[in-house]
């Protein structure tokens, strides 16, 4: 018998990690449910967007269709207050959550850090959680990071009781799990790596990456979402700073660059290839040579095969850095969030490969890449023999969602 997912709370596939938490979450349903699995995948993004995703996506078990944060007063939050009154179904996300959850075996919230407040308050996915348990069908948030939520006492008891309503709860890393034990839910929580780490990596046509792959390269992911860490958003500024600190490691280590977008979003202050060509033309015609650029034609999984092949990786955005990681490339973690601090923690036992926003300087990072490199084989040992537990902690969780479908949390 086939099975069917519905898979919420994503962005677009522009943003290579929501690919690669899809693509893992598939690998590890079809290992558990069989070959057979598939899936719908309802994304928050233009319409364009998701039309676009729906005609490149290479597998034939996803379809994709798009959910809305519609703008105050527009046609689509008009719609909500309608239905919110009248118990209607006549919005986008009420009728497309309808007419999935209802027939798929069980929905998973795939966002990875939604259930926090680094993008404001999650009330989008609350909304949709609650309109998946009105079809009382199995509701799991899966392979997620959780809160905190210090900063809005009020909000933490909110948010509390609704995730007590989930039939099980699978947390990235130990960091949300305490956050969660001291909100007193402690009840249905499961550990589970994100599942981009199962993501398997696929090798692009040598006219699709653009360039010989140059042996001992560092990979560098540097994001715009970093400026409002680090310049209180002037992008210009960051970009100053990044340049100075591509030009630091180059310096130190005397390794050639290879610039890694991981996000390549419409929208410049968010696209992350857009910051690295800034990057890039800031450098001193004298530190330019052996620094490479990778374009945004490479899909999640060639982008990781990419990453894969570096001898040392640094990255602002987490799943840049899972990828690394889940290939055994010892890695440097631009910290902003508390996943990538939980990740640190996870792998490497410290946060000593970890650097803070306040503490990103070109001197730090340099120093910081040239301790990678002295530890390198160490650390890649230390990664190698990890990773197949973890992977295997990847792969238990669709059995805890097996024994939800079957006799409920």
């Amino acid at each position: 018998m086939s099975h069917l997912f519905f898979l919420v709370g994503n962005a677009p596939y522009s943003n290579r990690g929501c690919e690669a938490i899809v693509r893992g979450t598939m690998r590890i349903l079809r290992r558990e449910f069989g070959d057979d699995t598939q899936a719908v995948v309802a994304s928050f993004g233009s319409s364009n967007e998701i039309s676009r995703q729906s005609a490149q996506e290479t597998d034939c078990g996803i379809k994709h269709v798009r959910l809305e944060l519609p703008s105050r007063f527009s046609a689509g939050w008009w719609l909500r207050q309608f239905d919110k009154a009248l118990g209607t179904g006549f919005a986008r996300n009420c009728r497309v959550v309808n007419r999935y959850a209802a027939v798929a075996d069980a929905t998973l919230q795939i966002g990875g850090d939604n259930y926090t407040l680094d993008y404001g308050y999650p009330v989008a996915f609350m909304e949709i959680d609650r309109l998946v348990w009105a079809k009382n069908k199995p509701l799991v948030l899966w392979g997620a990071s959780v809160g905190p939520f210090d900063s809005d006492p009020r909000f933490r008891e909110q948010i509390a009781a609704h995730l007590k309503n989930f039939d099980a709860i699978l947390i990235r890393e130990g960091r949300s799990e305490e956050v969660l034990r001291e909100m007193g839910v402690e009840e249905k929580v499961s550990r589970m790596p994100d599942p981009a780490f199962v993501m398997e990596a696929i090798e692009p046509d040598a006219e699709k990456l653009g360039f010989d792959l140059p042996e001992g390269s560092v990979g560098i992911n540097l994001s715009p979402l970093m400026a409002k860490y680090t310049t209180a958003g002037d992008l210009h500024r960051w970009a100053e700073i990044g340049a100075k600190i591509v030009s630091a490691i180059r310096r130190t280590l005397d390794r050639p660059i290879i610039l890694v977008p991981h996000v390549t979003s419409l929208d410049p202050t968010k696209n992350d290839g857009a910051l690295l060509r800034k990057i890039a033309a800031l450098l001193p015609p004298s530190e330019r040579s052996n620094v490479y650029f990778v374009g945004d034609n490479l899909s999640a999984a060639e982008t990781k095969w990419l990453i894969s092949k570096c001898a040392l990786f640094a990255g602002a955005r987490t799943h840049s850095a899972i990828a690394a990681i889940s290939s055994a490339v010892p890695t440097l973690c631009f910290a902003y969030s508390a996943k990538a601090r939980g990740i640190s923690e996870a792998m490497y036992g410290s946060l000593n490969y970890c650097i803070e926003p306040e503490a990103l300087t070109p001197e730090a990072v340099s120093s910081a890449m040239a301790c990678l490199d002295a530890e390198a084989a160490v650390i890649k040992s230390h990664l190698q023999a990890k990773l197949p537990r973890l992977f295997e902690e990847c792969f238990a969780a669709a059995r805890v969602l097996k024994r939800v479908i079957l006799h409920g949390s």
